[in-house]
């Protein structure tokens, strides 16, 4: 069994103080400590709040992805539905023309100008009441999906490798649904691949809730910060490419700020996951109708 270094943490703020911070960007000063090593870190209650393996990537994998990954984060931020992680709330559509429109958005905002995001795999309907289906990227990019299986297989074997125990309650509940449903050789149904965006302090939704998001990142130009930070426990871990970041999304977190020159620099981070509602609507075994 591989084996981490451990990090006992300490809560610095109580749990109704630290959602009193959704929706709000995380800040330096809210940050004691930056971790930069492979390491764990345990909350008080002895549960894992993340595990960091650095360099476990090959680069051919990295090399192979990043065109395709860059394909997949095409959605802009501003005019999406991911208002948790956007840290503002959702208005009706503002037509060009100045008139009120019937569907709620991210309205615009300044700070998420040039943010993007997008999913390649397989998707739920939120419900599981329908059968599942390829994200609109794989549905289109065929060719660009396979691509980013060799580095969704390796983000798996770190998984699988570096905390075997809650591997093992995501591998039950991966066995629940159908294969065709899931990345060749892995547990992870779906990846969200997030450009330059500084997410504001949310928890995340719809992920299989036993399970740890599986983060790696891809990038290109010179940039700093970003690293993705834990409000409660005044710890962000640094992760670049090559490196796996295992983190519970169950906790709130987010992005410290990103600096960098706008268009000089590029920063994927995918995280790779189960749909919890892919065991009702691709489940392994036929539907009882």
């Amino acid at each position: 069994m591989h084996k981490l270094p451990v990090r006992h943490l300490t809560a610095i703020l109580s749990d109704e103080e630290t959602h009193s911070l959704r929706g709000t960007l995380l800040e330096p000063h809210q940050i004691a400590t930056i971790v930069d090593r492979s390491e764990i870190g345990v909350m008080p209650s002895g549960e894992i709040l993340y595990a960091l393996v650095e360099g476990a990537i090959p680069f051919r994998y990295c090399g192979q992805a990043y065109r395709a990954a860059l394909k997949v984060a095409t959605d802009p931020v501003i005019g999406g539905m991911r208002s948790d992680a956007a840290g503002v709330k959702l208005q009706l559509r503002v037509r060009k023309d100045g008139s009120v429109g019937n569907y709620l958005e991210v309205p615009y905002t300044e700070r998420l100008v040039g943010a993007k995001t997008g999913q390649f795999g397989f998707y739920d309907n939120d419900d599981g009441q329908l059968p599942g289906r390829l994200t609109d990227f794989s549905s289109t990019n065929w060719g660009l999906h396979q691509k980013l299986l060799p580095l969704a297989r390796a983000v798996d074997r770190v998984y699988r490798t570096y905390l075997p125990e809650q591997y093992g309650a995501l591998a039950a509940a991966a066995s629940l649904v159908h294969p065709l449903y899931l990345f060749p050789g892995t547990c992870s149904s779906t990846c969200t691949v997030n450009s330059c965006w500084r997410t504001a302090i949310h928890r995340d939704k719809h992920n299989f809730r036993a399970g740890f998001g599986a983060l790696t990142m891809l990038t290109a130009g010179t940039f700093q910060g970003g690293e993705l930070g834990f409000s409660q426990f005044g710890v962000a871990v640094r992760y670049g490419m090559r490196d796996v970041l295992l983190a519970d999304g169950n906790q709130w977190h987010g992005n410290l700020p990103i600096q960098g020159i706008a268009g000089a620099f590029n920063r994927l981070s995918l995280i790779f996951y189960l749909r919890e509602g892919m065991m009702k609507a691709c489940p392994a075994e036929p539907r009882d109708e």
